[in-house]
C-alpha cells in the first residue's frame, strides 16, 4: 500500500512538471536557450518518472501474484469480520422476505452477533418491517445464521427467525 502511495505522489508530481515544462516551452513568453534546455530535460525526466511509475504499477501491484493476494485477504476478513457478514446478512434477509414485506434495516447489529466458526455467524439485528399486503408495520428483531463460502464467493442463509419486539401500527 505504502508503494502504491509513494507511486501515486511521484506520478502527480511528474504530471504537475511536464505541465509547467510545456507552459514554459510552448508559452507565449520569450525564453531563451538555458531555459528551453532546462525544460525540455525536466520535462524528459518527468516523463520517464510518470512511465516508471505506470510500469511498477503494471507489473507489481497490478499483477495476479498481487490481485489473487488481495482477493485472499478480502475473504480472510469476510470469515472474521462480523459488520461483513451483517451486511450481507441485511440482502439475504431483503431477498428472502421481498414478496411479503419491506424492510428497513439498524445500522449495526446487536452485540449478540457473533462468528460461530471460521466463515459462520450468527447475526441478530432489530429491523422495522412493512407487511406490504396489509401495510401493517412493526418492529421485529431477526436472527439469522449465515456462513460465508470461500471457493464460490458467496453468502449463504441457513436459517431466518423473527422475534415480534414493538407494538404493530396501521
Amino acid at each position: 500500500m505504502i508503494g502504491l502511495i509513494v507511486a501515486g505522489a511521484i506520478g502527480l508530481y511528474s504530471i504537475y512538471v511536464l505541465i509547467r515544462s510545456g507552459g514554459i516551452l510552448f508559452g507565449v513568453a520569450d525564453i531563451n536557450a538555458e531555459q528551453r534546455k532546462r525544460a525540455w530535460m525536466h520535462g524528459g525526466v518527468a516523463a520517464v518518472a510518470l512511465l516508471l511509475c505506470v510500469f511498477w504499477y503494471n507489473m507489481y501491484y497490478d499483477s495476479p501474484e498481487a490481485q489473487q493476494e488481495r482477493a485472499l485477504a478480502v475473504q480472510e476478513t469476510r470469515c472474521t469480520d462480523v459488520l461483513e457478514a451483517y451486511k450481507a446478512t441485511q440482502i439475504l434477509v431483503r431477498d428472502a422476505s421481498k414478496s411479503t414485506m419491506t424492510l428497513s434495516f439498524a445500522f449495526v447489529p446487536t452485540h449478540d452477533s457473533k462468528m460461530v466458526r471460521e466463515c459462520e455467524f450468527i447475526i441478530q439485528a432489530p429491523a422495522d418491517r412493512v407487511i406490504i399486503e396489509t401495510g401493517r408495520s412493526d418492529k421485529a428483531v431477526f436472527t439469522a445464521n449465515v456462513r460465508y463460502r470461500k471457493d464460490d464467493d458467496a453468502w449463504e442463509m441457513m436459517s431466518l427467525d423473527w422475534q415480534e419486539s414493538g407494538a404493530a401500527t396501521e
